[in-house]
């Protein structure tokens, strides 16, 4: 295990595809943490906003044993139940995951997630997962529904340490995919909106919903007028007030 510290670099998740290309010298468990990224890259093509220092923004690098691409979602689920353990044992209260691997903290955004999966026929050969966590930024600019730990434990926080921290954590990651009853128990537990009437959006439209959990592959699945409808991952979208 190597942790490599940049000061800047446009996206750590590209850094690590760049040595993976041109080096292959990244080993399982692997991280390269940035100051600062001057293109952070989030889910649906958003991009991730920080402040220089302020935050984590790391890519970790693992190599599964024995995944299967029908049981990718494993891998969100795992490292989604692993950052909210640790944002909890910090004491932040509050931390829910929002489909598929948001964490929320009381319905604000604190962290994104962004795996990227190289496959090998049926199997995953190795993922980037790419991690934004709001540490000491108290504003965030591109969104009024984020928070940080700082925000929220009204505490200073050293970068260093929470980064080599969650690593900590994220070492576990196989050993939840390794058990998956567990594994689903615990997401379902951490899962933001289960069985209450919220409002999402669906193509473009505004509709009242229960989740009332997630299929194999991941899915999301959704109670529409007493009718269970599956959502992939874009098809749906959360509203808060």
């Amino acid at each position: 295990m190597n942790v490599i510290w940049l000061d800047s670099i446009d996206s750590t998740n590209e850094e690590m595809k760049r040595r993976l290309k041109h080096q292959n010298s990244l080993k399982n468990f692997d991280a390269i943490v940035a100051n600062f990224q001057t293109n952070g890259k989030g889910q649906r093509e958003a991009k991730w906003e920080s402040d220089y220092g302020k935050n984590v923004t790391f890519s970790f690098y693992f190599q599964p044993n024995n995944l299967y691409v029908v049981d990718a979602f494993k891998l969100n689920q795992a490292v989604s139940i692993l950052i909210s353990d640790y944002l909890k044992n910090l004491g932040v209260k509050g931390v829910q995951i929002k489909w598929p691997n948001d964490i929320m903290v009381n319905h604000k955004k604190v962290c994104g997630i962004l795996i990227e999966n190289t496959l090998l026929k049926n199997e995953l050969l190795h993922s980037i997962i790419g991690i934004g966590l709001n540490v000491n930024q108290s504003t965030i600019l591109s969104s009024d529904n984020s928070t940080s730990i700082s925000n929220e434990m009204q505490e200073f926080f050293y970068i260093k340490v929470v980064v080599e921290e969650l690593i900590d954590y994220l070492y576990k990651v196989q050993n939840f995919i390794d058990r998956p009853v567990l594994l689903n128990n615990r997401y379902l537990d951490l899962l933001l909106g289960l069985n209450e009437v919220r409002k999402f959006s669906i193509d473009g439209k505004e509709i009242f919903g229960v989740i009332i959990g997630i299929n194999t592959d991941g899915r999301l699945r959704v109670l529409i007028d007493r009718k269970e409808q599956l959502f992939e991952q874009k098809k749906i979208r959360f509203l808060f007030e």
